[in-house]
């Protein structure tokens, strides 16, 4: 029929993958929360669990308040970066339980050696910084800077940052995109969310709070940093909007590219000729290393990717497990 399209294929739901820690809803369960995060308490529960905690899932670990400093290695460099929680923090919890084991070790392993060799590293989606405190501790050299524009998830990033000492961190309460101006970032319910997204389609519920956006080109330009030489983009789902506003910088600067895909999301389809189009390669970033893949799909279990530029594989070889860097 004149006229027709093809329909648009459906957007799927993201899976929720959050460890953000929610209060009980009961009047009962709150109180009992209340009581177990008490300093004092915590630390009696927190110690008595902990000699078997490695034997119990995370999402019963997760019931039990973690108050406190949490204090975790940085691999490679001989020295230790501290999170704050009150009790609320998911991020914080599981390394408290799990260590970097239980927190995307295969992208740790990946982004610390590329933070080492860079003057410059943007970390778009923050969150409460564990990976910025990472590569901050691992390149003191470095200037990271750190978006995240949640107002109370950023207070607790300043926080981290703060309570490390880290001299070479800027904090910035913005969100990255392809367009600049305000505009609606949707919020999940709980204290310290993990999965804010611009994208209304990606989960629904929660709250709508009004952000600054900025594209990275454009904030590259304003702060006239040069040369920039890593990125890490975890933004739920709207990663390929970040990269489209990128695309100055990754042509000029031709960073490394640390992204988040979902499956079933605008990423997993947009990143390919994205990255066709700058001349980029793409790395599955899994527990056997990264692996070179011809086409980009979203995993549940490992999440992120290395884009990196043609011309640098052989650089990136000497640092990162790469799987089949010499395929066609």
């Amino acid at each position: 029929m004149k006229g027709a399209r093809d329909p648009e294929p459906a957007r799927v739901t993201a899976p929720s993958t959050s460890v953000s820690c929610a209060v009980p809803r009961s009047t009962w369960g709150r109180a009992v929360h209340a009581a177990l995060s008490r300093p004092a308490v915590s630390r009696t529960v927190t110690g008595l669990v902990r000699p078997v905690a490695r034997w119990m899932p995370i999402e019963v670990l997760g019931r039990v308040p973690v108050v406190g400093n949490v204090d975790v290695g940085v691999p490679g460099v001989g020295r230790r970066v501290t999170m704050w929680t009150d009790g609320l923090d998911g991020v914080a919890a599981i390394v408290y339980w799990r260590g970097l084991e239980g927190w995307e070790p295969e992208t740790v392993a990946v982004l610390l050696p590329l933070a080492r060799r860079s003057s410059v590293v943007l970390d778009a989606g923050a969150n409460v910084g564990l990976h910025t405190l990472l590569m901050a501790a691992a390149s003191p050299a470095a200037t990271i800077h750190a978006f995240e524009p949640v107002p109370r998830v950023c207070a607790r990033l300043r926080r981290n940052v703060e309570l490390n000492a880290l001299a070479n961190v800027r904090v910035h309460e913005i969100a990255l995109s392809n367009e600049e101006g305000l505009r609606p970032m949707h919020v999940p319910p709980f204290a310290v969310p993990v999965e804010a997204s611009a994208d209304p389609a990606f989960r629904g519920g929660g709250e709508v709070a009004s952000v600054t956006f900025s594209t990275l080109d454009g904030f590259v330009a304003a702060h006239d940093l040069d040369p920039v030489d890593l990125v890490k983009i975890d933004t739920e789902g709207t990663e390929h909007l970040v990269m489209q506003g990128a695309v100055g910088t990754l042509r000029r600067h031709r960073p490394f590219v640390v992204a988040e895909v979902l499956p079933g999301q605008p990423p997993e389809v947009a990143f390919g000729p994205i990255l066709r189009g700058l001349d980029y390669v793409a790395f599955h970033l899994t527990e056997g290393g990264a692996v070179r893949r011809e086409a980009v799909a979203g995993d549940l279990r490992f999440k992120n990717w290395l884009f990196c530029p043609a011309e640098r594989i052989e650089e990136l070889l000497p640092h990162v497990d790469v799987r089949g860097a010499g395929a066609s």
